[in-house]
């Protein structure tokens, strides 16, 4: 793959992961700030994608940690790996949330499994004393948050027996090189 290709192919497999649920990339590691200042981790799935404007979009409950921890910060990086093709993508973002009214009306949009989930009463990682211990009878849409990623930069790599390779991509100021895996 030329240097110049990789930005197109790119965009091209996030676009395909945020529409195939089948798709390598479509549930990538969102990784955020504790407040304590410590890394953390989750996997989320990708809901949207956008090249023109460099977004990625996922949902999110308002209660959980990596909400208040991307208030906070502003900022966040998305992980994919493709175990297939031995490809991975670190994309480093700003984060913000998109206004209440936005999301009221893409929670029409949902299924009634996903609402589902946002209908929970108790915050993502509360305790229970059992497992299934909590009621699906709380006001979802209340809960529901999307996030939208603006891409910053990509950081690409796959493993080959020909010899690995990895790519910087700067999309701010649209530069591209190669780099060391």
């Amino acid at each position: 793959m030329k240097l110049g290709e990789l930005e197109t192919h790119i965009w091209r497999l996030l676009t395909r992961a945020s529409a195939d649920r089948h798709a390598q990339w479509r549930t990538p590691a969102l990784c955020t700030i504790l407040q304590n200042g410590s890394p953390t981790a989750r996997t989320v799935v990708l809901r949207a994608c956008d090249e023109t404007d460099r977004t990625l979009t996922i949902h999110t409950d308002k209660r959980s940690s990596k909400y208040a921890e991307i208030c906070d910060n502003g900022s966040a990086s998305l992980l994919f790996y493709d175990r297939k093709q031995e490809e991975q993508l670190r994309v480093q973002a700003t984060a913000q949330f998109e206004a209440d009214n936005v999301a009221a009306r893409q929670w029409q949009s949902l299924g009634e499994f996903t609402q589902r989930m946002y209908k929970v009463e108790g915050a993502p990682g509360d305790a229970v004393d059992q497992w299934d211990q909590y009621s699906h009878e709380g006001d979802g849409v209340s809960n529901f948050a999307i996030l939208t990623l603006k891409a910053v930069s990509f950081d690409w790599g796959r493993l080959d027996r020909d010899g690995h390779k990895r790519a910087l991509l700067d999309l701010e100021n649209g530069t591209a090189t190669w780099a060391v895996p």
